[in-house]
Parts: structure tokens; C-alpha cells; sequence
């Protein structure tokens, strides 16, 4: 395996975070990006990175990149609704939910988040 690849880029970052690197982790994602822009994964756990610093604009920014590239990963937009809710954006958050609902009709957990804002 290179090295260099996205997918070892990626795996190494992966690595670093599970260990609590979060700013290594997020070093090679974004290097990851940059390798291959369509990489959802690195897209997410940059999203998720962000959340872990309290960042919710820039971990909000990072999953709209995210559902840019790949508006059917249900998980990208059940993460950017729990960001919107922490940015106070109660309607964009219900949307996201929705969203998740209608791509994965079975996901609880945005049933729960939908019922929990009055849905």
C-alpha cells in the first residue's frame, strides 16, 4: 500500500483520532481531502473533529462539504443536524432529521432527535 494514498492517509488519521490526536487526525484528513476530494470519511471525522473543539461553525461547514459530495449518506446529515441544533438552528436541524428519515426510514435515533424538538 502507498503511503502517500488517500486510504492510508486516511487510515493512519483514523488511528490518531481513536487515540485522541485530534489534531493530527485532522492534519492528514485534510491532506486526505486534498488527495481525493471525494473521500466522505475524511469529510465526516473532520466534521466530528470540529465538534469534539467546540467549533460548530466549522464542524457545520465540514458537513455541508461533506453532503455536497454525497447528499445519500444519512449519517452526514443526521451529524449536521445535531451541529445546527448547537448553533441554535432548530429549523435547519428538523430539516436534516427529516432528511436522514426519508433516506433510512428504520434510524431511531433521528426519530428520537424529531420527537425530542417537537416532531
Amino acid at each position: 500500500v502507498d503511503e502517500f494514498s488517500d486510504e492510508a492517509m486516511y487510515a493512519k488519521g483514523f488511528q490518531l483520532q481513536q487515540l485522541g490526536r485530534y489534531k493530527d487526525a485532522l492534519s492528514l484528513y485534510l491532506r486526505t481531502k486534498t488527495t481525493n476530494p471525494g473521500h466522505r470519511f475524511a469529510y465526516y471525522n473532520s466534521a466530528v473533529i470540529y465538534g469534539i473543539f467546540e467549533d460548530w461553525k466549522e464542524a457545520y461547514r465540514w458537513a455541508n462539504d461533506l453532503i455536497a459530495i454525497d447528499d445519500q449518506f444519512a449519517k452526514a446529515f443526521h451529524y449536521r443536524g445535531y451541529v445546527a441544533e448547537k448553533l441554535g438552528r432548530k429549523t435547519d436541524a428538523i430539516g436534516d432529521y427529516r432528511r436522514v428519515l426519508e433516506l433510512d426510514p428504520s434510524n431511531q435515533l433521528a426519530k428520537e432527535d424529531l420527537a425530542r424538538l417537537g416532531n
